[in-house]
């Protein structure tokens, strides 16, 4: 209904230059009924992962991006310390390995292994795992 206090507040909220929040993207990863930790289901999320930061215009969009992180080199091989663009934030239990697939299978990890490392309370930069 017109004039209303609902309309009013929402008119309000939005001519009031709040920040634009940020859009989420969430990826959920399964194994087809078997237990996702190890090295098959850490695969699958870099798959996933590499999938969308492949996409058109992923960069375009992470340069808008309100929560970032140092941008990987070439090809996502390795975090760039001489960098300073950024691109969008992943949590996820790849930060274990910088995000970079390739950190990943240089290690050569079993699966004990791999599910060990999944399992730390904290990541190498001394963050909570959450």
């Amino acid at each position: 209904p017109t004039p209303s206090r609902v309309l009013s507040h929402g008119s309000w909220v939005f001519d009031s230059d709040f920040p634009v929040p940020p859009k989420w993207v969430q990826l959920l990863v399964h194994a087809e009924g078997k237990n996702v930790l190890g090295n098959e289901g850490l695969k699958r999320v870099f798959t996933a992962i590499d999938t969308v930061r492949n996409l058109p215009d992923y960069n375009k969009i992470c340069d808008q991006a309100s929560l970032t992180m140092p941008k990987l080199s070439s090809s996502f091989d390795a975090m760039d310390s001489n960098n300073t663009n950024s691109t969008c934030y992943i949590n996820s239990p790849t930060r274990f390995w910088n995000n970079s697939v390739n950190e990943y299978t240089s290690e050569n990890l079993n699966d004990q292994d791999t599910i060990q490392r999944l399992s730390m309370m904290y990541f190498s930069d001394g963050t909570a795992v959450d």
